[in-house]
């Protein structure tokens, strides 16, 4: 079964956003679970598709220590982290759907990608 990465948005206001980096093998029940206890829309605004768990958890981990900087709390990050991955994620789009982005990708091509980002 597939696992993914994904970006889950969390819309406070014009100026402020933050978002989740988490991995699950269904983000849309992922987000479902989340918006119960959350007073604030969210939205899944971006997934990367693996083919094993480790995989997905080893490309999770990369992002949480590349976006140290903007960590606000458990996998929640300030908002700019959303852009810049989609920025390293762009060859690998594909088309979607319900509104969020989907890639395949392999975590050595994320890896290579991050590399000297964050900063």
């Amino acid at each position: 079964m597939h696992c993914y990465v994904y970006l889950i948005q969390c819309h406070v206001n014009r100026r402020q956003d933050y978002i989740k980096i988490g991995i699950s093998y269904k983000p849309e029940n992922r987000l479902a679970e989340l918006q119960v206890a959350c007073p604030m829309e969210l939205r899944l605004v971006l997934t990367m598709k693996y083919e094993t768990q480790k995989g997905a958890a080893d490309a999770e981990a990369r992002l949480h220590d590349v976006y140290d900087e903007l960590h606000v709390r458990g996998e929640w990050y300030e908002s700019p982290v959303r852009k810049h991955i989609e920025r390293v994620m762009a060859n690998y789009r594909l088309a979607s759907k319900d509104g969020h982005r989907k890639y395949v990708v392999k975590t050595e091509q994320m890896i290579k990608g991050l590399q000297g980002c964050g900063n």
